[in-house]
């Protein structure tokens, strides 16, 4: 059986006022960083509307074939105001993003090439007694929409975000923890920039409200913290009150 594995950096709270220009900076800066195959092929899909919190909907739903009794799906897909599966490389990427119009991204979908090297040999766990089938990541991918954490034994994923950037591939960490692939990452060239350029992108917003103690201005609100209790493993920091920030998530599924 098939494995797949996400590693995520996401953002918890939804970004405000974000425009096709917006992310086309975002492209630019990250193909300075060496994360991504030079040369490598890129696509966009993009669709408008008020804000990417208007609702939670996802991007892709089954719908039953008519005559089935609901045995057999078919994948459906929202229709894109704007997409291109073909684009040469990273920086003509960020050019058509920014010939889109200036409105409010709604849903988006950023493939950003493929790993560089470094990155997947860092993150490359190859068979062994433990778990027979390799685990290696291939690619870079942008989300803008609900963003969600589960693992193979979770009943029901966690919605966590909005907005994140992430690797994806074949196989399954075990025997390696969800924090060991965190701290792999982490000392991979170019990783701790990406976390760096996502938080000058799309800042965490301060609470309205200010609170009197500066060490407590971005803490999370009660819901926060009670849903981060509930992730368990996946939760990969060691305090539930963690400040609002950048965060890690996984997915797993077969």
């Amino acid at each position: 059986m098939s494995f797949q594995t996400s590693l995520s950096l996401y953002r918890p709270q939804s970004p405000r006022g974000l425009t096709a220009a917006t992310l086309a900076g975002f492209v630019r800066e990250f193909a300075t960083l060496g994360l991504a195959a030079p040369s490598d092929r890129a696509a966009y899909q993009v669709k408008f509307g008020r804000s990417v919190d208007q609702d939670d909907r996802s991007t892709t739903w089954p719908e039953p074939v008519p005559g089935t009794g609901g045995l057999i799906s078919t994948w459906r897909e929202i229709r894109y105001d704007a997409k291109d599966t073909k684009v040469p490389d990273l920086a003509r990427l960020a050019d058509a993003l920014d010939g889109l119009p200036a409105r409010s991204v709604y849903r988006a979908t950023l493939f950003l090439g493929s790993i560089a090297d470094p990155i997947r040999q860092a993150l490359r766990r190859d068979p062994s007694k433990d778990d027979e089938a390799p685990l290696h990541f291939d690619d870079w991918t942008l989300e803008l929409g609900p963003v969600e954490c589960h693992a193979l034994e979770t009943k029901e994923p966690f919605r966590v975000g909005w907005l994140e950037v992430s690797l994806s591939g074949r196989g399954h960490p075990h025997p390696w923890t969800f924090r060991d692939l965190i701290a792999r990452a982490e000392a991979a060239p170019g990783v701790p920039a990406l976390r760096d350029l996502c938080r000058r992108t799309w800042p965490i917003d301060p609470p309205r409200v200010p609170l009197l103690h500066l060490r407590d201005s971005f803490k999370p609100p009660l819901r926060i913290i009670q849903l981060r209790k509930s992730m368990g493993d996946l939760w990969p920091y060691d305090d539930f009150d963690e400040p609002w920030d950048w965060c890690w998530g996984l997915r797993e599924s077969r």
